[in-house]
């Protein structure tokens, strides 16, 4: 439920009106609620550098969509699965680097045991797609 001020509001059942329960559901976007302005500067990127995907990357802006939420969640579901995120670099340019322009390694290298059908749908996830 939205307020007259704009914030959303969530009763889960069996809770009161009154009652607060706190949930994390964003991947780095997150803002203080109390700031003077909300407002983010044009071209200004916004995320967690390990999870975007290569359209936020490149400030695709217009082709940003599912996709965007696809790649987010192989990038977490890869990291669940290898202990580490697809790509990591000492530096957020070479972290950006490698988004756009690499491939993760094998998932059954990273951690042997994954099932072959498992590898290939988190891949696949963080499939790189041309923009034209």
């Amino acid at each position: 439920m939205v307020s007259a001020s704009g914030e959303t509001t969530i009763h889960l059942k069996g809770e009161s009106p009154g009652s607060m329960r706190v949930l994390l559901t964003d991947f780095g976007i997150a803002h203080d609620s109390r700031a003077e302005t909300r407002l983010t500067a044009s071209g200004a990127m916004i995320g967690t550098p390990m999870y975007m995907s290569p359209e936020q990357v490149e400030t695709h802006f217009g082709e940003i969509d599912g996709r965007t939420d696809q790649y987010a969640l192989g990038s977490v579901l890869y990291e669940m699965l290898a202990g580490k995120p697809p790509f990591l670099e000492e530096s957020v340019a070479k972290l950006l680097i490698q988004i756009t322009t690499g491939e993760p390694a094998s998932l059954m290298n990273q951690a042997p045991g994954i099932n072959k059908d498992v590898e290939t749908i988190v891949l696949k996830m963080l499939q790189k797609e041309e923009i034209i």
